[in-house]
């Protein structure tokens, strides 16, 4: 007896016309998502301060004919860190709009990646995630050297011989805070740039899947 009923249904679920994508694949894509939106919030974050060191490169110094220690004091400092972000204000402008610019590649090519997830949006999802290496790299380096000289300038400010028991205090919380500060900021670049590594090798390793198939 011959079988006149509609298998077509059924045929299209033995034989899907491209793969699935695997799960691990999904979290990769998920998690570039929510890095790349860290990385537009970063980059919105630093635009005030780039405005206020542009209008005021000097920044707004306390007045130091006063002769109040604490006062001096304050005013060395500010200076100080005034000089630090005007000399490293070049590398600041760049580390922003790379960040501007990595945050948005890695967005748009995630979401076509979970839009269509063709061979080539993989493509430019593995480009993006080099471009996000190169980033961590460069803001890594370039955080540790302006740390370097702020912890400098605030020793050269707060180490001088009348600023008191109080002063002693600032410059021993000022310097744990910042030593905190940059071990916690170097750890987390650290694990993005273990997470995009991990990431491009297993899409590269799903592209070179996709490309066989």
């Amino acid at each position: 007896m011959v079988d006149f009923t509609d298998r077509e249904e059924e045929l299209a679920e033995v034989l899907p016309s491209e793969p699935a994508r695997p799960k691990k694949i999904t979290i990769v894509v998920v998690i570039a998502i929510i890095l790349a939106v860290l990385y537009l919030m970063g980059f919105l974050g630093t635009i005030p301060g780039l405005i206020m060191q542009t209008v005021s490169p000097g920044g707004f110094n306390f007045a130091t004919d006063s002769d109040d220690p604490q006062m001096r004091m304050q005013a060395e400092l500010q200076a100080n860190l005034a000089e630090v972000t005007q000399t490293y204000f070049i590398p600041l402008i760049l580390l922003a709009l790379a960040t501007l610019a990595v945050g948005s590649f890695l967005l748009y090519s995630s979401i076509q990646v979970l839009r269509r997830g063709e061979l080539a949006d993989y493509r430019l999802f593995n480009n993006s995630l080099i471009f996000a290496i190169v980033l961590v790299i460069a803001n890594t380096v370039g955080t540790v050297l302006i740390q370097i000289a702020n912890w400098n300038a605030i020793q050269s400010a707060l180490s001088s011989g009348d600023a008191g028991p109080q002063g002693e205090l600032m410059r021993n919380i000022m310097m744990f805070s910042m030593v905190l500060g940059i071990g916690m900021g170097v750890a987390f670049e650290l694990g993005k740039l273990i997470y995009f590594i991990i990431a491009r090798w297993m899409i590269g390793h799903y592209i070179t899947t996709l490309d066989k198939s």
